[in-house]
């Protein structure tokens, strides 16, 4: 394990007690997994920091999602920092609950909860020509100027609310996938799933058992591989941890493994039907009726939209008591859902699985560069992009972790 690094630099004065703007080398926006790992290396270089985090705790996405069967779908032992490994996962795809553990565990280790500063959203910024410094602005009022702005949000903090005629007007508890409402109990109701994307997937299967009825409104098909994700050993996990040159060794493969399936969807794409075959096998050996398999494959193909991984969503599909409805809603009324074809089903509980505003996430923070340019109207104007994938256009001595088109950064950031 890595030593922690010890600051060579005072921590910022707390913007709370600060009669004045908070001076500092960088501020970085956000404590994901992006957020966190820039602080360390900022740390390791003695450089002072401060973290604008807009919560009250750490850990982004994994913080925020929390709904039932909520787990990473990328193999734990790559999804994790390369210099702070932890051998001991307890799943080949780890759930939210030992993500946002590992975390905490990270910032504590690190020392890094004095450097942030909660519920500190980050509204806007601009940089000052003459003093060639960023003031970085949170909702709650405080100022930051810092020589460097460094944003380390993620595109799955935003829920994406669809726009549908009468949504305010439901009677029952409604709410988003990444707002999950604990309070809310669903066994015996009438549960709405609106989306079948990446947290529909995990959602469904977990939920099926409990509830009397399940409405699952599909737009577009996804195509699902199927995915075991059984408790790894005791023995496994002890080699993991003693074993020299093995965690390093099964880290390397998994991460080969991963680029290897993207050079092979890009460079070959006629390896694109056999992964199609594979997602249809997965298909009929979970649903036996015709009809039902039919609306579940999609009409494009592979790999122009998500992958997504699962073993038992497709048996939750084909559950007696689930109902995929593949029409168009047409409105939410206080007790139920209307579809175009005219029908009317009524339901006890509203879910929002439908995903984040990934593709504009960054016209959420207002931000101007040079001679104050704004950022979002040149992207607007001329097209996203960014010099060597993350500094941004007319911005000075300003990154982000993720590069502004979307993508998934994630394995590049973790090593």
């Amino acid at each position: 394990m890595t030593d922690v690094v010890t600051h060579t630099e005072t921590a910022p004065v707390p913007a709370a007690k600060a009669s004045k703007p908070v001076h500092t080398r960088a501020v970085i926006i956000g404590t994901g997994f992006s957020g966190l790992g820039m602080a360390i290396a900022l740390q390791k270089q003695g450089v002072g920091f401060v973290i604008l985090e807009k919560a009250d705790d750490i850990g982004g996405t994994w913080r925020d999602n929390s709904y039932p069967g909520c787990a990473c779908d990328i193999p734990s032992h790559l999804y994790s920092f390369s210099f702070e490994p932890k051998p001991d996962w307890k799943n080949p795809f780890s759930y939210q609950p030992e993500i946002w553990d590992y975390l905490q565990g990270v910032t504590e280790k690190y020392g890094l909860r004095r450097y942030i500063e909660f519920n500190s959203l980050v509204d806007r910024a601009h940089w000052d020509d003459d003093e060639h410094r960023w003031h970085v602005f949170t909702a709650n009022g405080r100022e930051y100027v810092a020589q460097f702005l460094i944003s380390g949000a993620g595109a799955l903090h935003i829920p994406s609310m669809p726009d549908i005629e009468g949504r305010d007007e439901f009677a029952g508890p409604a709410f988003h996938s990444a707002e999950w409402d604990h309070s809310v109990e669903l066994t015996g109701k009438r549960v709405a799933v609106i989306g079948t994307g990446a947290s529909a997937i995990q959602i469904v299967p977990e939920i099926v058992g409990q509830v009397a009825e399940l409405q699952l409104y599909q737009r577009t098909p996804p195509w699902v591989v199927p995915r075991s994700n059984p408790e790894i050993p005791l023995a496994v996990r002890r080699a993991m941890e003693n074993v020299p040159g093995l965690r390093a060794l099964v880290r390397l493969v998994i991460y080969w493994g991963q680029e290897a399936l993207a050079f092979g969807m890009t460079k070959r794409p006629n390896l694109l039907k056999f992964i199609e075959a594979y997602c249809k096998y997965n298909i009929r050996r979970s649903v036996k009726d015709r009809e039902l398999r039919r609306k579940l494959i999609p009409n494009y193909r592979v790999g122009c939209k998500r992958i997504l991984n699962s073993s038992t969503y497709y048996g939750a599909v084909a559950d007696p008591k689930t109902e995929l409805v593949t029409d168009h809603i047409a409105r939410i009324t206080a007790d139920g859902i209307d579809t175009v074809d005219g029908t009317h089903r009524q339901a006890d509980v509203i879910v929002y699985a439908t995903g984040f505003h990934v593709t504009d996430s960054y016209t959420y923070v207002q931000i101007k560069g040079l001679h104050g340019e704004d950022l979002v109207d040149r992207w607007n104007r001329e097209g996203i992009g960014a010099t060597a994938g993350s500094p941004w256009p007319t911005c000075p001595t300003c990154s982000s972790c993720w590069a502004p088109t979307p993508g998934w950064d994630t394995t590049r950031w973790c090593s």
